[in-house]
């Protein structure tokens, strides 16, 4: 007997159960696909004609802040793929991959929840493995390093541990780490708002699109006055443009943590 046959020899009402959970399965499984062109500078395009960059984000029809956005050069040749749990807060999750220009793997990194967790994998340009770590809690538990015929390293640098000569951080005006001096000229509040006289320290969340623009800004950890916390939302959201988190010299969209100190 045929599977077809054992279906239809069923009863009508198992076969109308049966046709609905396929039908909830297949919608649950499909994404929802948008697919965006950008200038040099990721700046909306509005057209391929006009664009070199192409973003295909693929994202959960139930679960619609779970996507994959796939950045490609519009000529087809793949610059990234990034798995996000969250994508509006930017949080990835799942193995990003990113490729130099002739297409060989540059960076490969699992992240859990928007944490480096577990392994981190890079290249030489021509395919050979330069390193492979292992990290935990965002920190690198033991890796190895070859040089480019493939032999191992014995000496190893801060710099390629942060993998330098493929990622540049996020900067504020040229600027790699935070910039307080800014801050300080830039913080207007009353000494009042301080509890006796001491300083308060408010963490915010943003994510830093490819274009430098942010999004998604907001506190994580406040402090006890609403004076501060809305004076601090306040100067980051007139920060302007930064340059944004790059690998292999392309920009990528990266959420960052961001401490403002009331003294």
């Amino acid at each position: 007997m045929t599977l077809e046959n054992t279906f239809f020899k069923q009863s009508r009402p198992f076969r109308l159960w049966y046709m609905v959970g396929l039908l909830l399965f297949l919608a649950r499984s499909a994404a929802a696909q948008d697919t965006l062109y950008f200038d040099k500078n990721f700046e909306p395009a509005g057209n391929r004609a006009n664009a070199i960059y192409r973003e295909i984000r693929e994202c959960d029809s139930v679960e619609t802040k779970r996507c994959t956005v796939t950045t490609s050069l519009t000529t087809g040749a793949i610059i990234s793929v990034v798995r996000y749990s969250d994508y509006p807060e930017g949080i990835r999750d799942g193995l990003c991959s990113f490729y130099f220009a002739n297409g060989k793997p540059c960076l490969e990194t699992e992240y859990q929840n928007g944490h480096w967790e577990g392994n981190e994998t890079s290249y030489y340009p021509s395919g050979q493995l330069k390193s492979k770590e292992f990290r935990k809690g965002g920190r690198v538990g033991f890796g190895n390093y070859y040089h480019p015929d493939g032999s191992a390293k014995t000496e190893i640098s801060w710099e390629e541990i942060k993998h330098l000569d493929l990622i540049r951080p996020v900067r504020f005006r040229g600027e790699p780490y935070i910039p307080q001096a800014y801050l300080r000229s830039a913080l207007h509040f009353p000494r009042s708002a301080l509890r006796d006289g001491q300083p308060e320290l408010a963490i915010l969340s943003f994510v830093v699109e490819k274009n430098g623009s942010i999004s998604s800004l907001k506190i994580v950890t406040p402090t006890p006055s609403q004076v501060l916390n809305k004076e601090a939302l306040r100067v980051v959201a007139n920060m302007g443009k930064w340059e944004p988190h790059q690998v292999n010299g392309v920009p990528e969209r990266n959420r960052f943590l961001f401490p403002v100190l009331f003294e």
